[in-house]
């Protein structure tokens, strides 16, 4: 009799252990995030947004920041169900002058000196007038910036501390309307290699600039062109951006 109930108590118990498995509580080795969990800003990550809400702690999936976590817009930006990289939203970008812009304070959301940004990209047409399209502004003043940007079919990058502006430029001719993972890392303690530009397989490129250390911390962080300064803004390229991530520079 005894062995009898003993069977029937475990045989109840089978049910409940499979339903913790599947909940991934740790039985076999460590907790899975359920789906509506956020990014966390507690350790290397600064600022992560994946354009779901103008409050990149919003939406699924969800985002974080060390500094300010909601964009204000200018002109007409949108946040675009056409395409997306994750979630149901991108930032669209389809004029000049519109942008969203955060509010940066110190080095939160971003060390100009020592950083990585990631972002997936897709470009719907590349600058037919040649001119320059912001997608990624850092920025203080005309001396202090970090602008990744468009340029007739390359993707550009400045980076300028102190008045001394160093250039790399990568090819996207024919990678047009399909989305790339972006790369872009500096960083201005380290001797030789020290700025690294990828887009998935439009290839990578690496550079010896040795970066100038930045005199004044840039004040915001933008997405989108024309909130930087305003002679790179006049192009006509379209494009979205999601799954924007940024933290200190790991390569160097």
């Amino acid at each position: 009799m005894r062995r009898t109930l003993l069977f029937i108590i475990a045989l109840l118990c089978i049910p409940a252990l499979v339903w913790a498995w599947g909940a991934g509580v740790g039985l076999l080795g460590g907790s899975v995030p359920s789906a509506g969990s956020c990014d966390d800003c507690s350790g290397t990550l600064k600022f992560a947004w994946h354009a779901e809400n103008v409050d990149v702690t919003k939406g699924t999936p969800c985002g974080c920041s060390d500094g300010d976590t909601t964009a204000s817009a200018s002109g007409s930006p949108s946040l675009s169900n056409v395409q997306k990289s994750d979630g149901t939203y991108s930032v669209l970008i389809n004029a000049t002058s519109e942008y969203y812009e955060f509010t940066k304070s110190g080095t939160d959301l971003l060390d100009p000196d020592d950083f990585k940004i990631t972002f997936d990209l897709y470009v719907i047409n590349l600058n037919s007038t040649g001119e320059e399209v912001e997608i990624i502004t850092s920025y203080y003043d005309s001396n202090d910036y970090i602008i990744v940007m468009l340029d007739a079919s390359y993707i550009k990058v400045y980076h300028k501390g102190n008045g001394t502006s160093d250039t790399m430029i990568l090819n996207l001719d024919g990678y047009t309307e399909q989305w790339l993972s972006c790369e872009y890392q500096a960083k201005t303690s380290v001797e030789g290699n020290d700025h690294y530009l990828s887009c998935g397989d439009a290839g990578s490129v690496e550079e010896d600039d040795d970066h100038v250390a930045f005199n004044n911390q840039p004040t915001k962080l933008v997405i989108g062109t024309g909130g930087g300064s305003s002679s790179y803004n006049d192009g006509d390229a379209t494009y979205y951006i999601d799954n924007i991530k940024i933290y200190p520079c790991d390569k160097y």
